[in-house]
């Protein structure tokens, strides 16, 4: 079974869970990328394996050797998918401007309560 992306509205991004898609509909991830007239407004990927290849159509796409702290307007606006693997988790959302995490969403494979908690990103 896939999992389909559910692409945040661009002014309500507290959207941040994945839903199955129903067995009728493609298997493959669609693109989240969100248009807006905003200057500020940017749709991120971090991540470029497998999954953030596949997600980052129009969107900024940070690998491994882009720096986050720098290619993050502080204040900006719109979705950071994060498309990594776990044991990265921490220097990422350390390196985020604390002003963006709230629009953090996390891709991963794993159980993440008690990650996002330690970091006050669970609400």
């Amino acid at each position: 079974t896939a999992f389909t992306p559910s692409p945040p509205s661009p002014k309500s991004l507290n959207s941040k869970c994945l839903h199955r898609s129903s067995p009728s509909s493609s298997s493959s991830l669609t693109s989240l990328s969100i248009s807006s007239n905003d200057d500020n407004y940017e749709t991120i990927v971090i991540g470029g394996g497998r999954i953030g290849s596949l997600i980052s159509q129009d969107a900024k796409l940070l690998g491994r050797n882009d720096s986050i702290a720098d290619s993050i307007n502080a204040d900006g606006e719109g979705p950071i998918y994060i498309a990594t693997r776990n044991d990265v988790l921490e220097s990422i959302v350390e390196a985020c401007p604390e002003k963006r995490r709230k629009d953090l969403v996390f891709l991963q494979n794993g159980y993440l309560d008690d990650f996002l908690t330690s970091k006050n990103l669970l609400s």
